[in-house]
């Protein structure tokens, strides 16, 4: 009696506290500009954006054409010169990697962004793949994801490099082939790093981006640094039976078992929701400049954390993903015949795990799930999830100054990308790993990344140049 008296006596007192942080955390926005106008040198970068997505650089596995890669390598080395005289190319089957020589070659930095597409389907208000620069935008597949960030990169070394400029420590930038498939590409390049015996001080490569709207109450812009990636499982799920005619069906359908399967996971909550350290940061940095409710729930996880992860993954499925291992069905498969009761039927789900839960669990809770169906499970493909870069690092604390400095009045928050990128296989070859891009979308842009009308601002190219002219001169 005297215990739950002192529960209830401490209740408005932990309640007082949470408010009075809530009101003392509080954060002014910081005051942005217009990001819109642009210059005759970003119209430069734009026409050199414009001549990348004319090709249509696809994965040979995707179906592309070496041919395609070859040629854009070609005109990228008519597009910046100077970088291709300076730089020393490094032959990897399926990349480009080159090498920028410093004053030192201790700990340096590499620079990742793909440079091969997806296929360009559906309406196009333009052509896809003819780099249409017109109305304050260029067009075409590409634009964003990813060549409009290595035309900011290899625009940058070129101005730089055009003045004497040499860095720090060496800088690698790096190219991929297949990215958006086996990546490779990539592996190659973790190989050559490995074999040389190359300590890097940091990798940065896509993932994150500059958008608003991403946080519920915040007009300003977000940038949202990548510090961990969640990993990637594809399973197919089957169930096997007699088959037979469909005038006289038998208990047990596999199809029927699948469906089932399905309907368990989508209405249940098979994997449990969990805040990693990334996202504990990123609530904590963006919490300052919300309205007060938002403020006293989001600032006070220590009182409300249970009440949150609950509530949080209803409101919005992005910070579901950021909260729990997802699962998700995209392929099912039964009789071949509308008549014909199937002997096997199979589903295939894309499961994303959180960083902190290996592939080997994750697949093992499934397939003790299936059983219990008459499922048996295969593994087709993983990729395990990153490790958390720290939010207080060095090489994220230097980043967050820099976006800052180009994007004034953009508030700067860690995150985790729920998307796959290059720099997932090469986790373990530097405590230092980023994923962002220094391009400024709206979310319908954003929306836009492997669907119709892709598209990049000319004033945000110029910027992300802008961007990267600090990151080199930094390393």
């Amino acid at each position: 009696m005297i215990n739950l008296l002192y529960i209830l006596l401490a209740i408005p007192v932990l309640i007082g506290i949470s408010v009075v942080r809530a009101v003392l955390c509080k954060k002014t926005p910081p005051a942005g500009r217009s990001f819109d106008d642009y210059s005759d040198e970003d119209l430069v970068y734009a026409k050199k954006l414009s001549e990348m997505i004319r090709y249509k650089t696809i994965a040979a596995d995707a179906g592309g054409e070496q041919l395609q890669f070859d040629e854009f390598k070609k005109t990228l080395a008519s597009l910046f010169p100077e970088f291709y005289s300076r730089a020393e190319e490094i032959g990897i089957d399926g990349a480009y990697l080159w090498k920028i020589k410093g004053a030192a070659c201790d700990r340096p930095a590499l620079i990742l962004a793909h440079c091969d597409i997806v296929e360009a389907e559906g309406e196009w208000e333009f052509p896809p793949f003819d780099g249409v620069v017109k109305d304050g935008f260029i067009h075409g597949r590409g634009a964003f994801d990813n060549k409009g960030m290595l035309c900011a990169v290899l625009s940058a070394a070129e101005r730089l490099l055009e003045q004497g400029f040499t860095p720090r420590h060496d800088i690698y930038v790096g190219s991929t082939q297949n990215e958006e498939t086996s990546s490779a590409g990539v592996f190659r390049i973790r190989d050559y790093i490995e074999k040389n015996g190359i300590v890097l001080g940091s990798i940065l490569d896509e993932g994150g981006a500059i958008t608003c709207g991403v946080m519920p109450g915040i007009e300003n812009d977000m940038a949202m640094v990548g510090l961990c990636e969640k990993g990637y499982i594809d399973i197919r799920f089957t169930a096997k039976g007699s088959g037979g005619h469909s005038s006289s069906p038998a208990k047990g359908n596999p199809l029927a078992r699948v469906a089932a399967f399905i309907n368990y996971i989508e209405t249940k909550n098979v994997f449990k929701k969990r805040l990693t350290p990334t996202v504990r940061n990123m609530f904590h940095a963006v919490a300052p400049y919300m309205r007060f409710p938002h403020r006293l729930l989001l600032g006070n996880f220590w009182l409300y954390g249970g009440l949150l992860k609950v509530v949080l993954p209803k409101i919005d499925p992005y910070i579901r993903a950021m909260m729990q291992t997802t699962i998700v069905f995209t392929r099912c498969e039964g009789s071949s015949a509308n008549n014909v009761i199937p002997t096997a039927a199979s589903a295939v789900a894309n499961i994303r795990n959180l960083p902190g839960e290996s592939c080997e669990e994750v697949a093992a809770k499934l397939s003790n799930l299936a059983t219990k169906f008459g499922l048996e499970a295969e593994v087709l493909s993983e990729k395990p999830a990153s490790s958390e870069t720290s939010a207080e690092s060095e090489a994220v604390t230097a980043l967050s100054g820099m976006i800052e400095q180009v994007f004034p009045g953009t508030i700067v928050t860690p995150y985790m990308a729920t998307g796959a990128s290059d720099c997932c296989r090469l986790d373990g070859l530097t405590g230092n790993i980023v994923r962002f891009s220094p391009l400024r979308v709206s979310g319908d842009e954003l929306a836009a990344v492997h669907g119709d009308n892709e598209r990049l601002g000319i004033a945000q190219l110029g910027l992300g140049v802008e961007f990267f002219r600090l990151y080199l001169q930094a390393h």
